[in-house]
């Protein structure tokens, strides 16, 4: 379990979206519980490796680019922060992390309750209109999760297109924007 959860937060690789394909492949799709775990795992993971640890990660980068230029010129235009390998590399773990987390969604539907059945009798838990359906009351919130990572690829691709020409080519303004 520990390492799983280390592999999960690796920050600025591809182990982590390895991770959380290995766990997708492992957990049972028919069960409701688990596909909720999961991708609320996954979306803690990625508040940490991807944001507090990337972000911590980019900014050192960016400082160190800057701040340790020997030669009094701009370096990070030649030396970039993120080397285009990593940056592929990068790039792919996040879509592949955000791809699972939208297929457990998409199975999200036909999914049901197999822990509850073992409490029939034992606990009163009555039904309302939200949660009769599968995920209940967390629809919502990932369907706006799913609207919002479609709206950062998109916008990602034309501020990329628009400035360089190139998604993922070996340009530190391609590498910038996947940061910012």
């Amino acid at each position: 379990w520990i390492v799983f959860t280390l592999c999960s937060i690796a920050p600025l690789s591809i182990v982590s979206g390895l991770t959380f394909l290995l766990l997708f492949l492992a957990i049972d799709k028919s069960d409701e519980y688990q596909l909720l775990h999961f991708i609320l795992h996954c979306k803690s993971a990625q508040f940490v490796s991807f944001g507090v640890l990337g972000g911590f990660w980019g900014f050192l980068d960016y400082v160190g680019c800057i701040t340790f230029d020997d030669d009094g010129r701009y370096g990070c235009k030649s030396i970039l922060p993120s080397p285009a390998a990593r940056f592929a590399l990068l790039f792919g773990g996040w879509l592949m992390q955000n791809y699972t987390i939208i297929a457990s969604f998409c199975m999200l539907p036909g999914s049901r309750q197999t822990g509850r059945f073992n409490l029939q009798g034992c606990i009163d838990f009555q039904k309302t209109a939200p949660t009769e359906h599968a995920g209940g009351h967390m629809w919502r919130f990932l369907l706006l999760d799913l609207i919002f990572f479609f709206l950062c690829i998109l916008l990602y691709f034309a501020l990329a297109l628009a400035t360089t020409h190139t998604v993922l080519e070996n340009d530190w303004r391609t590498v910038h924007l996947f940061f910012a």
